[in-house]
């Protein structure tokens, strides 16, 4: 499918991976149109040729009012937290808000509807260490709101699709690189700069770059096949040899400290008591640790052998995260 025979709509243009993808399409010459709530901000966004729509996923006619003249959608909009206290905001946002965008993208005939989900909507099959677009769900065992939000997201597109919406889904793993406004994925470079790590348990943990996660999204949009779903994984490291890589490479100080999962699940439930009476975000939580201890591999053999995806070295996307956020 020909990216420049339509026009865009980019849901979740304020947060990075809409951002960086309205900001790519613009940069083509492309026509985009953003949906964004009033009162967000992303100074990104002020400098684009793009059009701006003021509403809400939530609310199922503006984002029809913005879905207008469009004729494809980047559904990039979510909630990022593995904190209980946002589990409630985080299933409406997005699975609520999903079931609303491609609702929407069915009414309005639109050609092609791109989905970012993510890898956590897929296993962990503990008995297998790398996991693929085949892994059974199975994180509602452990309980991982975030991880049962986004799996439930997808749900909602593959009834679509089954309604005849012409959608494909990605899963991003952790990503990192400029442009990370929230500070989500790219949280482990500017937390070794800063020296704010003061542990780590043993598991794998995969990061992807920004470019790559673009670049796959596009692909998808003209490559990928009706219904299926595409990983856009990096690289692997041991969390321990991952932050050591990040100290050398962008400076700070990498925890020393390895700490087995009982204590470090003490310590997060301390973090989170706090937190909830401070009402702060607590730099760590029991279901991130949780999703730690059964973290996995994540293959994208699949994006590579069928959209041509790419993967940038680990240590360029360290390097220019670490040179944006100085």
């Amino acid at each position: 499918m020909n990216l420049h025979n339509h026009t865009f709509l980019v849901t979740g243009a304020t947060g990075f991976v809409g951002s960086m993808i309205a900001k790519e399409l613009a940069d083509r010459g492309l026509e985009v149109h953003i949906l964004r709530r009033k009162g967000s901000s992303n100074t990104l966004l002020d400098s684009l040729p793009v059009h701006h729509h003021t509403g809400d996923i939530l609310d199922k006619d503006s984002v029809l009012n913005a879905m207008k003249d469009c004729t494809a959608v980047f559904h990039c909009a979510g909630f990022v937290s593995f904190w209980k206290k946002m589990r409630r905001k985080q299933y409406e946002v997005n699975v609520t808000g999903t079931e609303n965008v491609s609702s929407a993208a069915l009414e309005s005939g639109i050609h092609r509807f791109i989905h970012t989900s993510s890898v956590a909507a897929l296993g962990p099959d503990v008995s297998e260490r790398i996991t693929t677009e085949e892994s059974p769900f199975g994180w509602d065992t452990y309980n991982i709101g975030y991880n049962i939000s986004k799996h439930e997201a997808e749900l909602r597109i593959i009834e679509k699709v089954k309604n005849g919406l012409n959608a494909v889904i990605v899963n991003p793993s952790t990503i990192v690189g400029p442009g990370d406004v929230n500070m989500h994925g790219s949280a482990i470079v500017s937390n070794v700069i800063a020296g704010r790590v003061p542990f780590f348990i043993e598991t794998p943990m995969n990061i992807v770059d920004i470019d790559d996660v673009v670049q796959g999204h596009l692909l998808a949009f003209e490559k990928g096949e009706i219904g299926e779903r595409y990983i856009l994984s990096g690289h692997t490291l041991p969390l321990g040899e991952l932050l050591t890589k990040i100290e050398q490479i962008a400076g700070g100080k990498a925890p020393r400290k390895k700490i087995p999962f009982p204590i470090a699940y003490l310590f997060a439930a301390i973090v989170e008591f706090f937190g909830s009476i401070l009402n702060k975000k607590p730099l760590v939580t029991r279901e991130l640790l949780r999703v730690g201890k059964y973290r996995q591999e994540f293959s994208c053999t699949k994006a590579e052998r069928e959209l041509g995806y790419k993967r940038t070295p680990l240590e360029d996307t360290i390097r220019k995260t670490a040179e944006w956020l100085n």
